[in-house]
């Protein structure tokens, strides 16, 4: 099922830019009078009949609509970029699919890549959430420096992690999991508020995971973020590339709540 994305919907009408028009009019040749699925990023599957294409979008008029639930928690991910920015574009493509709620690009002492465009990851976060029928689209944060990002989340009582190599004493992330939200959240086909540890944020479990570059964080950075609460965590035998260990650690999450 092909799904579409609706800039903004008012009362039964829904509209359209020209991107989803190029796909939807142009390659797969719809016209008016036909119907289609589409979200709106905010928590709402429809169904539309297309009722006008013009230069640079169409309408379509909204003849269902369901509220459907989102994440049992929030997830954020706070990631290095990588050298190279392929390999970030799929970790942000895999992270939407199985769950995120924000992604922030991180910059580091040993951070290879020290720009990072924000344009080509929302079109990205975009396509991921519509493929895999996601009623909410991610944020993608501006990028930010450690010290700062550590700033903003020191006060916050949600369960903190962070990924790094060096040997030392860390629990594993199912563990970590395990301890904080000891119910996990899955209700059946679809998903619901966890049960277990609540957060300020309204009494859905809230989570920060920090993975570094290629090059890892430093001692320092480490020492840095345990002082703000983030506690080591271990993700296994495997020494893992830096979006591979930022898939491994949302499929975690997703796998914690919803399985």
């Amino acid at each position: 099922m092909i799904v579409f994305f609706a800039e903004r919907v008012e009362q039964d009408l829904a509209f359209f830019n020209a991107d989803e028009a190029a796909h939807c009019i142009k390659v797969l040749r719809h016209k008016k009078g036909d119907t289609l699925p589409f979200i709106d990023g905010r928590g709402f599957f429809y169904r539309g009949e297309i009722v006008d294409v013009f230069k640079d979008g169409f309408s379509a008029k909204v003849v269902d609509k369901e509220e459907v639930p989102g994440l049992p928690y929030r997830l954020h991910m706070v990631v290095a970029p990588t050298k190279s920015p392929d390999r970030y574009e799929w970790f942000i493509e895999k992270v939407v699919e199985t769950g995120v709620t924000t992604i922030t690009p991180l910059f580091v002492k040993n951070s290879e890549r020290k720009i990072f465009k924000p344009d080509r990851a929302r079109k990205i976060i975009l396509s991921s959430a519509k493929q895999s029928l996601k009623p909410f689209i991610p944020v993608i944060e501006e990028a930010t420096s450690l010290s700062e990002f550590l700033k903003g989340v020191s006060g916050s009582n949600a369960l903190k992690m962070i990924g790094y190599c060096e040997p030392e004493d860390k629990s594993t992330i199912t563990d970590l999991l395990r301890q904080e939200f000891p119910s996990g959240g899955f209700t059946g086909s679809r998903f619901a508020a966890a049960s277990g540890s609540e957060t300020e944020g309204g009494g859905i479990p809230e989570i920060f995971i920090l993975i570094g570059p290629e090059g890892d964080f430093t001692a320092q950075e480490v020492s840095m973020a345990k002082e703000a609460g983030f506690r080591v965590m271990n993700l296994g035998p495997s020494r893992f590339r830096t979006e591979t260990a930022a898939v491994v650690s949302a499929a975690a999450v997703y796998y914690h709540f919803s399985l």
